[in-house]
């Protein structure tokens, strides 16, 4: 797959209806903490965790990997307790 904007603009669309089709961002089964760390492999544009520190665990502490980095936003964009 290529890597530019064509192709994040398709990674994050498929995120929203992926997350409208099923109706949450992390699963009910997952006990959620305080604090807790979140790894994120082939992580593309970093969307999920985002969205996930967004919306659901704001003082959680993310992870994200990919095999490239050329789709993550710019670090000084990211929250404080993102690493990418």
């Amino acid at each position: 797959l290529q890597r530019n904007n064509i192709a994040a603009t398709r990674l994050n669309l498929q995120h929203y209806q992926f997350q409208l089709a099923i109706g949450w961002l992390l699963h009910p089964a997952v006990p959620m903490k305080p604090h807790m760390h979140v790894a994120d492999l082939a992580a593309g544009t970093v969307i999920w965790p985002l969205d996930l520190i967004d919306h659901v665990l704001a003082d959680a502490i993310l992870e994200g990997w990919d095999i490239s980095n050329e789709q993550f936003p710019f670090a000084d964009s990211l929250p404080w307790n993102a690493t990418l």
